[in-house]
């Protein structure tokens, strides 16, 4: 077993396996460079297999392999080397249903913050957690995270201004739409009452929302504040109307102009 003052090193074959002090190789690994054969990857698991199963042996190792050092050292040695799918596919099923402890939770989102995910792996999670239900217990943390002071004024500070996804050019600066219930009514009778997308009336609307069915200017622009032609207005609902705010609003105002 080795000294606390003795230098942790890993094997130069790329291995990632510890050396004795004084050595550059595991005995037989100083041929190998970084390509494993197949033959001695099983020759090597089978000698850590014996060495498991003597139980003194076996907490030296645990011992050892946990110490600080060892753990930076192998760290650094593996940093940047690819893993193939089947290693990956070999954590993943290691760590299934293995809780994190909160140091562990802590030190991933200090590593993630401030990371900008690409946006393949956000339509990947997004694919995979599509039609997964949230439990109780995952909901109720969702709550309690948002509702920490300072997370509310954290989130509206970095969505604010031209870091907003539907920011363009300061077009919310510009005077709004000066909607009366009485033009709002006026669009929707002319509309039959009727979501000019989906078809959904305005009765079905209040029962989902208890809102009526809304007006939605298709050209996207509040400059004017005029209100005086009405063809420049059409009847939504909620959902839709999301949709067409916070979608391709080019796609939807060449739609609108198209009908």
């Amino acid at each position: 077993m080795f000294q606390k003052e003795d230098k942790i090193k890993l094997c130069e074959c790329g291995c990632g396996q510890f050396v004795k002090p004084g050595n550059r190789f595991i005995n037989g690994h100083n041929w190998r460079s970084k390509k494993h054969l197949k033959k001695t990857i099983e020759l090597m698991s089978i000698g850590q297999i014996k060495r498991y199963e003597d139980p003194k042996e076996h907490e030296k190792s645990k011992e050892v392999q946990n110490r600080p050092e060892v753990k930076l050292a192998k760290s650094v040695a593996l940093t940047g080397v690819p893993l193939s799918p089947e290693h990956c596919a070999a954590i993943a099923a290691a760590l299934t249903g293995v809780p994190k402890s909160p140091e562990h939770c802590a030190a991933i989102s200090a590593t993630l913050t401030g990371v900008l995910h690409s946006s393949e792996r956000c339509v990947a999670v997004a694919a995979a957690l599509t039609g997964v239900p949230k439990s109780p217990e995952h909901i109720a943390a969702l709550i309690e995270g948002w509702n920490k002071p300072g997370v509310k004024e954290r989130a509206s500070i970095s969505h604010m201004g031209n870091k907003n996804p539907m920011f363009i050019d300061g077009l919310s600066n510009k005077n709004h739409f000066n909607f009366t219930p009485a033009f709002c009514r006026r669009i929707r009778i002319r509309d039959n009452n009727i979501c000019q997308i989906c078809g959904k009336t305005n009765e079905q609307n209040i029962n989902e929302t208890t809102k009526c069915l809304e007006v939605h200017h298709i050209h996207y622009d509040p400059e004017t504040n005029d209100c005086s032609n009405d063809n420049d207005f059409i009847t939504l609902c909620n959902s839709c109307h999301c949709k067409t705010t916070f979608g391709d609003r080019e796609y939807w105002e060449n739609y609108f102009i198209m009908q």
